[in-house]
């Protein structure tokens, strides 16, 4: 059995792909980096983050936030604002 069809590209009869909802190959990887990175480094991240910001110089605290911030976008993604109103946008009230 073929795994496509050479002309059009599509699975061929019999064939059904991958499973629905499995992860690719190099999706696992990253995976499997990312728990080797947060099992091996984080307790040094977390000293580094802890100097940083129980320094006495503001700009140390303001880089320990800054890192502190980034890190957190691995484990929760910025999401898109829903069911609350924007602020900054007066078109609602000015109807």
């Amino acid at each position: 059995m073929t795994r496509n069809d050479p002309t059009t590209g599509k699975f061929t009869q019999g064939n059904p792909g991958r499973p629905k909802g499995s992860r690719n190959a190099r999706t696992r990887r990253w995976e499997e980096v990312g728990e080797l990175l947060v099992n091996e480094h984080a307790g040094r991240f977390a000293d580094v983050l802890e100097r940083l910001m129980s320094s006495d110089k503001v700009n140390e605290q303001v880089k320990g936030a800054e890192l502190f911030l980034r890190a957190l976008e691995f484990v929760h993604p910025k999401r898109k604002r829903e069911g609350a109103p924007d602020p900054l946008d007066w078109t609602s009230v000015l109807r």
